[in-house]
């Protein structure tokens, strides 16, 4: 057994290393001794020369090839075709004459747009579209200005865009969208042109014309709309320029449940109010008979109108107490002053309205015819107010 340890001398100095010795043979393993107690390490003596590196060893044997497999077997060539005859070579032709040298020229635009391109052999090439020329164009058949595809032309000048005629067929001035959906023409006035459309004439014609000439609508050949806030504003103005003229004049030639002019809500005038009297527009002219019993025969009546009935809410009915008389009375004992009429629905009317409903068919007085019967009825009732004053003054003398 291994003894204990002793206690570490002081190190000497190393000697110079000596030259490696052959490397001896490994001896067996010893047996495993009991570990004795770890001694104090002592202190770190100097690093020493690097040893010097051994031999290489020796390279091993390489192993023998193996055997190379069989070769496969090699297929049969084909017989070989025998060669066609070799065909006779042709004479050489003969050397063609240099052709003439040319030039191409672009000619100027024709009238009609198309452009020609000449050389000098000569021979003329002609387009077959052709452009719109700023000086005009003398075409011999119909002429194009437009796109053949999905876009928009717009009208530049000043580098700004002034007008557009869009992929749909819509045209724009002063602005290059719709205001509102469904505009075929549009005009839109801004700070420097505030007249948005304007129409002039000298001649035996209108300054705008506006025309629905079928189907059914509830607008109208001219409309005008105001939703601003000035109170001297107006959907429609018409002002005549001198004394003798109309400054709005509506017709109606076949006046049946029509009108040549209708106003819904209130309707005033500031001068004279007229219908025409003249005698010599007039035949078969009769004092009214019996004016007191067809007074006698008529009602005055206070009414309010129905303005919570949807059917009539939006007719520019007035609202509270009125003074007036029942169509269907009138009739029975003045037939000639009642007519029905078409009375639309102001809501349907606007611009942007969606409502497409007909107008109220109502009967209608007039009022105006009623001044004459009352003016017979006053005097017949003073002849007869004079005839008593006169009975009554003979009595009292004959007391």
């Amino acid at each position: 057994p291994a003894g204990a340890n002793g206690i570490d001398g002081i190190n000497g100095v190393d000697g110079a290393v000596g030259p490696q010795g052959p490397i001896g043979l490994t001896g067996p393993a010893g047996a495993n001794g009991i570990n004795g107690i770890n001694g104090v390490d002592g202190a770190v003596g100097p690093q020493g020369p690097i040893g010097l590196t051994g031999p290489a060893g020796l390279t091993g044997a390489t192993g023998a090839t193996g055997p190379a497999g069989p070769t496969g077997l090699t297929g049969a060539t084909g017989a070989t075709g025998p060669a066609g005859p070799t065909g006779l070579t042709g004479a050489t032709g003969a050397t063609g004459a240099t052709g003439p040298t040319w030039s191409i020229s672009s000619l100027a635009f024709n009238s009609s747009g198309t452009i020609s391109v000449a050389t000098s052999q000569p021979a003329t090439v002609t387009t077959v579209g052709s452009s719109w020329l700023v000086g005009g164009n003398a075409l011999s058949a119909i002429g194009n200005f437009g796109t053949t595809t999905n876009n928009h032309i717009d009208l530049i000048s000043n580098n700004i865009v002034r007008g557009r005629l869009s992929n749909l067929g819509e045209f724009f001035i002063g602005t290059t969208n719709t205001s509102l959906p469904g505009d075929l023409m549009n005009g839109v006035g801004n700070a420097t042109f505030p007249w948005a459309v304007n129409g002039y004439s000298a001649f035996n014609g209108s300054g705008v014309y506006g025309s629905v000439t079928s189907g059914s609508t509830i607008y109208a050949g001219v409309q005008g709309e105001y939703y601003g806030t000035n109170t001297s504003g107006a959907g429609v103005r018409g002002i005549a320029g001198a004394g003798t003229n109309n400054g709005i004049n509506g017709s109606n030639p076949a006046v049946t449940t029509g009108w040549a002019g209708l106003f819904q809500n209130d309707l005033g005038y500031t001068g004279f109010f007229g219908v025409a009297s003249d005698q010599r527009i007039k035949t078969n002219i009769q004092t009214i008979a019996s004016p007191i019993q067809l007074v006698k025969n008529m009602r005055g009546v206070t009414y309010e109108h129905r303005l919570d009935d949807a059917r009539y809410s939006d007719l520019g009915l007035k609202s509270g107490l009125n003074y007036g008389f029942i169509a269907q009375e009138v009739e029975k004992v003045l037939p000639d002053l009642v007519r029905e009429k078409n009375i639309p629905h102001m809501s349907g009317g606007i611009r942007d309205s969606k409502n497409q409903k007909e107008a109220e068919l109502l009967k209608t007085v007039s009022y105006v015819e009623m001044i004459p019967i009352l003016l017979e009825a006053i005097k017949e009732q003073q002849s007869i107010i004079e005839e008593l004053k006169v009975r009554i003054s003979k009595l009292e003398e004959n007391k």
